[in-house]
């Protein structure tokens, strides 16, 4: 965790960097919906371990090929099971979202979404091993919804339901997204961290 929370703070001005410039940065709009939030009664705060702050944005991209490029899966438990937050106040939150900003994409990437969030129970019966995969004919009987992600979308989604990443039309599509994760921590709290 030390370790995280040093690059954490090695990095953050080199990550406040990559938003510069004119326009709505990503900062700019969670700052918004903070102010939103707050008029509101509830405050967007960073999630804290012993003073120090987690991290705000990470950037990701998936090449991968295949059906999809990020396999169906759901994140919620991953996210409590990540060695370098075991001690963070994230632990308590009770449902975790992802949200994202879509720096670049070409063709390709929609986020799939399936309706169901499996309960233990569920996910064992569907998936195969410790990190569960959603093979297709286990999710055929429930509606889903695909959204086609453009540049300069943001999304905010349910993270413990089914969700995929749709596959690339191109070898030479690159979808850039930029993404953190909140938490409701209790009735006036909505955590965010990555």
């Amino acid at each position: 965790m030390d370790a995280y929370l040093d690059e954490v703070e090695r990095d953050r001005s080199s990550m406040a960097a990559l938003f510069e410039g004119p326009g709505r940065a990503v900062p700019d709009l969670v700052d918004e919906y903070a102010r939103h939030l707050a008029g509101e009664g509830i405050r967007l705060r960073v999630a804290e371990h012993q003073g120090r702050q987690a991290g705000l944005f990470k950037l990701r991209s998936r090449q991968r090929g295949g059906a999809y490029t990020l396999e169906p899966h759901t994140d919620a438990s991953a996210f409590r099971a990540m060695p370098h937050l075991s001690g963070f106040e994230i632990q308590r939150v009770s449902r975790c979202y992802s949200a994202l900003a879509c720096v670049k994409n070409v063709a390709g990437g929609e986020l799939v979404c399936w309706n169901i969030t499996p309960d233990e129970e569920s996910s064992q019966s569907m998936s195969s091993g410790p990190d569960p995969r959603y093979p297709q004919e286990a999710l055929a009987r429930f509606d889903r919804i695909t959204i086609p992600i453009r540049t300069g979308d943001i999304y905010l989604f349910d993270v413990g339901k089914i969700h995929a990443v749709g596959q690339r039309h191109d070898e030479e599509s690159t979808r850039l997204v930029a993404q953190w994760n909140m938490g409701v921590l209790d009735d006036t709290t909505i955590l965010r961290w990555v």
